[in-house]
């Protein structure tokens, strides 16, 4: 969603099954603003899809022109 990598734009993704059988997804932008975000829902693969997903365009719109070259 971010279309970056560790040699344009630094991003960074973690996902994990927590304590209750969740999914816990964390994503960041480490920009000088240092933007996040998390997610939590069922550990299903299209769910986890969806979060990624949403996760990715959340973090689009608050890193704002020219970050991501858009």
């Amino acid at each position: 969603m971010l279309d970056g990598s560790c040699r344009s734009t630094p991003i960074a993704g973690y996902a994990a099954k927590d304590e209750e059988g969740n999914c816990y997804l964390r994503g960041l932008v480490a920009s000088p603003d240092v933007l996040d975000t998390s997610r939590k829902g069922p550990y299903v693969f299209e769910d986890m899809v969806k979060m990624g997903k949403y996760a990715g365009q959340e973090l689009l719109s608050r890193a704002g022109p020219g970050l991501f070259g858009n």
